[in-house]
């Protein structure tokens, strides 16, 4: 009867030492994968904004050239035929040089007032 005790506490203990040792395992090895996640997430989200960041960089210096035209600058103090043909004009070049799908000037509201897509088929006009 004794060694049957002594038996069955040896097992319990047994038991609860492998489940706290399987517990512990399971814990760290969820917390070392949830760094790692972590990690991978903000590596990868640095690598967006470091793309996000160079491609918007890089449309900043033709914007601003575009932006600084004086004939840009006339159509939207004058929004006259001649204006509006030398703004397409300027487009059209910039669509070109750029290899660029589409461009376009809006106004404040958003209305697209001059694009270098307004003879294409599909084109899309008024507010964006």
């Amino acid at each position: 009867m004794r060694l049957r005790l002594i038996l069955f506490v040896l097992s319990l203990l047994a038991f609860f030492s492998a489940s706290t040792g399987g517990y512990l395992y399971y814990s760290s090895l969820k917390e070392s994968a949830f760094r790692q996640a972590e990690q991978q997430a903000v590596t990868r989200l640095e690598m967006i904004r470091k793309n996000l960041s160079s491609s918007l960089s890089e449309h900043i210096k033709p914007c601003r050239t575009l932006a600084g035209l004086g004939q840009i600058e006339r159509l939207f103090i004058n929004r006259s035929e001649d204006n509006l043909a030398d703004a397409n004009r300027i487009l059209d070049h910039f669509n070109t040089t750029l290899k660029a799908d589409v461009c376009y000037l809006m106004d404040p509201r958003g209305t697209t007032i001059a694009s270098s897509n307004r003879n294409a088929d599909d084109r899309r006009s008024g507010r964006f």
